[in-house]
């Protein structure tokens, strides 16, 4: 860790915050529409549009419930200090891989 970047040491009141940000969504639902319908009997496709919003919905809320990644997309994450232990602790699973890891001073350097 550079001179100047912050660590959150025990006894220290600093406390690491995290930010989470979806920078690739995924390209695909893990239900497929035509098999949602199939489960529900309907022929008509007059709600189509609906029940696919309704299937990235119900995927979506199971993610943020659960810290899951259902389905392969791409997340950032932000922290303000360096964490207690120096482990970061990636709040979403499973994790596939880390592409990057910066580090930067209190002056950005």
């Amino acid at each position: 860790m550079g001179e100047g970047a912050r660590r959150a040491d025990e006894g220290s009141l600093l406390e690491t915050k995290m930010a989470l940000l979806l920078t690739t969504p995924p390209i695909a639902e893990p239900l497929v529409l035509a098999d949602v319908k199939a489960h529900l009997r309907l022929a008509i496709t007059d709600d189509d549009a609906y029940i696919s919003t309704l299937i990235t919905a119900a995927r979506r809320a199971i993610e943020s419930h659960y810290g899951l990644a259902l389905m392969p997309q791409t997340w950032a994450l932000f922290a303000d200090a360096w964490p207690l232990g120096g482990v970061f602790h990636v709040p979403l699973w499973p994790l596939q891989s880390v592409a990057n890891l910066s580090v930067f001073a209190d002056d950005d350097t």
